[in-house]
């Protein structure tokens, strides 16, 4: 019988990172979610458990830091014996005209989507090659790392750098048997986006009509990307990362009917 793979998702109490812890406990997976809220993360614990059957792991962690990056992987690692599957989905967005974007917002966005996601690889495969067992880690973009919209600069600039990152830790880490890939996801139907629609921060019938496919995207289809990335049927494909945004990306009409 295969051996059950520990699973860590950062940002997992909520939106894609729960699905996707989700779809993985439904396997009966080791997985653990790690954010900044107890509450929410004990909510969304006990919601995956109803599901699924399985039991899930809640870690406190505040990902734009260092030593809580490293604090975490190591407490997980000590919990359960071993970390097969990072799934990196903690991100901070912040919206606002770069002319006049303050240094802290920069620095925090930077901290947790770039920073934070780094410590956390890194703290990951440095206990994946102790243990001799290789490993994945799956890093969650953007579409936002593709197009450029007014005042997302700050977003985007990092899920283009976490982008990168994911090619460069594929390359240095293949040797040890890491892969790392990247899911690219377009506008997803999760409580945080149905929220900005509802206060008018987001059209979504021009988000829909911007879209070949003519819809938002489901965090069930975003999980089952990242799912496939960390199974034995991705054992192949490393540095890469997939764009999963219904089309928006390729149309370069100026407008579509």
């Amino acid at each position: 019988m295969k051996q059950k793979r520990v699973v860590i998702v950062t940002g997992g109490s909520a939106g894609i990172g729960k699905t996707i812890a989700q779809q993985f406990a439904q396997v009966g997976e080791q997985v653990f979610i790690a954010g900044r809220n107890t509450d929410h993360l004990l909510q969304a614990s006990d919601e995956i458990v109803r599901q699924t059957g399985t039991a899930v792991g809640t870690c406190v962690a505040d990902i734009s830091q260092v030593d809580a990056c490293r604090a975490l992987i190591e407490d997980i690692a000590q919990k359960a014996g071993r970390i097969d599957v990072l799934v990196n989905n903690a991100a901070q967005f912040d919206f606002g005209e770069a002319l006049g974007f303050p240094p802290e917002r920069w620095q925090h966005i930077i901290a947790t989507n770039v920073s934070g996601a780094f410590y956390c690889a890194q703290a990951f495969a440095q206990h994946a090659v102790q243990q001799k067992s290789g490993g994945c880690i799956i890093n969650i973009s953007s579409i936002a790392a593709k197009l450029s919209v007014p005042g997302y600069f700050a977003y985007a600039a990092s899920k283009a750098a976490l982008d990168n990152l994911t090619q460069s830790l594929a390359l240095e880490w293949a040797q040890y048997g890491i892969r790392v890939n990247g899911v690219a996801p377009g506008h997803t139907n999760t409580a945080g986006i149905r929220k900005a629609v509802h206060a008018g921060e987001l059209d979504q019938r021009a988000i829909e009509s911007a879209t070949p496919l003519g819809r938002l995207a489901e965090p069930e289809e975003i999980a089952d990307l990242v799912f496939f990335l960390a199974s034995d049927k991705a054992k192949y494909i490393t540095g890469q990362t997939i764009l999963i945004d219904g089309g928006r990306s390729v149309d370069g009409r100026f407008s579509r009917k």
